[in-house]
Order: structure tokens, then C-alpha cells, then sequence
């Protein structure tokens, strides 16, 4: 089986109509909506199976290993996904033994940074908890100390997003934060220089934790793109601050075009892509299906149209 590391980057588009025509042929209207994702390996319709798989092996086999992030890019309707499920079917085919554990994270439900980065961290610690209850617990106290460095830099935070400076989470994982606080109370930066020094103990715990799991973590974030411009800024801050936790790989999904362009309207002065490239280490563009797939995708739909 090929490996993801030896794929190589494809510039390539699908047109929405013809993804979700070929990405429904195997269900009835009745059984799933026109514009809704499959879920499923055997539901492919346009010979994505082999790529899906690739990827899935690939992942399950990060085990004791450094962190690692990997973007799976494409626009809107080309089939993101669909691709992200046939991938977490296939993890979930695998032995428990071999399969990673995974956090399907959903930023759409929060609307500030505190209970985007709460959840966040509670949501590994459910998953993590049901076999390591000690790193669930660890996880917690590391979320509750950075929440509160977010909170008393709130003013900070605002300045970053227009000026290009680091958020302040970010700030707070860099040792950053006393740099930036420039209209900060006295109390406010001492209360920031007590959560720093607890911060890095508890991340120094944290990491050696996860290095002890006996399975990796994979987290999935999917549809960044159809966020705010602020929420995409966030969740990629979160990352870069976070992503470097052994066991731990990220599986984000988005349209690189428009992620760009929010990061450069909201964080950064210079290249959005150029940022990327520092956070996302393997970028995948999603691979355009073979001609006669989406033929066979298109008849096939048109015949079940007239079925039904």
C-alpha cells in the first residue's frame, strides 16, 4: 500500500454538481439529502477508496511519534467530506489495538475563545479519559490554565486580531504574553506571569502523558472554511499552540483560497499561505476523479432519479 508521505501535491478542482451526484449514487433520495456527504468506504463513487485508505493507514501507523498535522484541501462540493468519513471508516475497520482515538471537533457550535478552547480540550479528555483517566484529568487542569491566560489578556487579544501580533494563547504557549500587555493592570500581568509558569509545568506533564498512551490521538476538524473569519483565525492559533504533543495528529479540512485570505484579513500582515505552510506540515490536495468514474457516477445517478 502506498504511503501518504509518497502522494504527491495535486492542483486539481471538482465541480460541486458532479460530487454530489457521485457522491449519493448508492443511496435513495428517501435515505440521505441531495447535498449530504457519504459516510461510508463501499458508498464511493468516483475511485477515492484507495486515496481514503492511504491516508487512514498512514495515520494509525503515527503511533509514538511527534505530533504531526496534516491538511486535506479542496473547494467547496469537491467531496472534503466524504473523504473525511471514508478515512474515519476505514480507522474504525481497524483492530482496537491499532486504531487511534478519535476527536471529531465541530467549532461551529461556539462563538468566543473560551468555550472554543474548552471544548476543545474536553472533548479529547472524553475520548482519552475512557482508557487514561489520569491524562483526562491532566488535560482539564492544562485547558482551565490556558482559558484563564485568554481571559485576562481579552483587551490583547483584540489588538492581536487587527495588528497581526499573537493571540493570546499563543502568546501565553510563547512566553509572550508580558510583551504584549501594554495597557494591562499590574494584577492583570501578575496573574498572567503566575498562569505562564503553571502553564509550562502542567504542559511538560501533559506531554509526557500523551507520550504514554497506548494509542494515538487523531483530531478531525472539518469545514474551517465556512467559518468566520475570526473563528478560522482561532482554530488555526489553537492548533499551532497545541500541536505539539506527542500521540497527537490534527486532520483538518478546508479550502485553502479562503483560509488564506481570512488569515491575512484577521492575523497576519504577510502571506496567508506562507502561514499555513509553518502550521500544516503535509497539505493533500484532493485528487480529481478519473473521467470514466464520473461518467459511471452521473448514469448511475440519473437512473436512480427516474427509479424513485
Amino acid at each position: 500500500m502506498m504511503s501518504i508521505f509518497s502522494l504527491g501535491k495535486r492542483k486539481k478542482k471538482v465541480s460541486e454538481s458532479l460530487s454530489e451526484m457521485a457522491g449519493n449514487v448508492t443511496q435513495t433520495p428517501e435515505d440521505r439529502s441531495a447535498d449530504s456527504a457519504i459516510t461510508l468506504l463501499d458508498e464511493d463513487g468516483l475511485d477515492r477508496r484507495e486515496f481514503a485508505v492511504t491516508i487512514a493507514d498512514s495515520i494509525a501507523k503515527r503511533f509514538k511519534r511527534p505530533s504531526y498535522v496534516i491538511g486535506l484541501l479542496g473547494a467547496w462540493g469537491c467531496g472534503k467530506t466524504s473523504l473525511k468519513n471514508m478515512i474515519l471508516d476505514r480507522l474504525n475497520q481497524l483492530p482496537g489495538n491499532e486504531r487511534p482515538i478519535i476527536v471529531e471537533f465541530n467549532p461551529w457550535q461556539f462563538r468566543n475563545a473560551d468555550a472554543l478552547f474548552g471544548m476543545f480540550f474536553e472533548q479529547i479528555a472524553v475520548e482519552v479519559g475512557k482508557n487514561h483517566e489520569a491524562t483526562a484529568t491532566q488535560l482539564r487542569a492544562y485547558s482551565r490554565t490556558l482559558i484563564l491566560g485568554g481571559s485576562v489578556a481579552a483587551t490583547i487579544f483584540a489588538a492581536a486580531a487587527t495588528g497581526g501580533a499573537a493571540t493570546p494563547l499563543a502568546a501565553l504557549a510563547l512566553g509572550q504574553f508580558l510583551k504584549s500587555a501594554g495597557e494591562a493592570t499590574e494584577q492583570a500581568a501578575k496573574q498572567k506571569d503566575e498562569a505562564l509558569g503553571d502553564l509550562q509545568e502542567q504542559k511538560k506533564r501533559l506531554s509526557q502523558m500523551m507520550k504514554e498512551l497506548q494509542r494515538p490521538v487523531l483530531v478531525v476538524i472539518d469545514d474551517i472554511d465556512r467559518l468566520y473569519a475570526e473563528e478560522i483565525a482561532l482554530i488555526f492559533q489553537l492548533v499551532k499552540a497545541n500541536a505539539d504533543f506527542p500521540n497527537f495528529t490534527y486532520l483538518l479540512l478546508y479550502d485553502q483560497d479562503i483560509v488564506a485570505k481570512s488569515l491575512e484579513s484577521k492575523v497576519i500582515a504577510g502571506n496567508g499561505r506562507e502561514y499555513l505552510e509553518k502550521i500544516v506540515q503535509f497539505p493533500i490536495d484532493i485528487p480529481q476523479p478519473k473521467r470514466e468514474s464520473i461518467g459511471e457516477a452521473w448514469v448511475k445517478g440519473v437512473q436512480r432519479l427516474f427509479k424513485n
